[in-house]
């Protein structure tokens, strides 16, 4: 709600959005959200900006592939618990 509340005009066109789709008194159902483009595009934003998981700062201390990608050593990396598991690492 922050950073709706930090861009009026982006607050506007969010509720607009609602507004058009929902109606003036309405609550938005769980089948609403595909009909809910821009909604959804401020929902993934603040989740980028704002992670619900914790990042971890590491650095690689050796050459590493992961997923097939070469992580060179001393390379700075960000782990997200989330998606931590053995089967990535090759």
């Amino acid at each position: 709600m922050t950073e709706l509340f930090r861009s009026t005009e982006k607050m506007v066109k969010a509720q607009s959005e609602i507004r058009q789709v929902i109606g003036q008194n309405g609550f938005v159902q769980e089948s609403d959200i595909p009909s809910l483009p821009y909604l959804q595009a401020i929902v993934k934003e603040t989740l980028r900006l704002h992670p619900a998981a914790p990042l971890i700062p590491r650095k690689s201390e050796s050459d590493v592939q992961i997923m097939g990608f070469l992580v060179p050593i001393n390379t700075q990396v960000f782990l997200i618990l989330i998606f931590i598991t053995p089967t990535f690492i090759t």
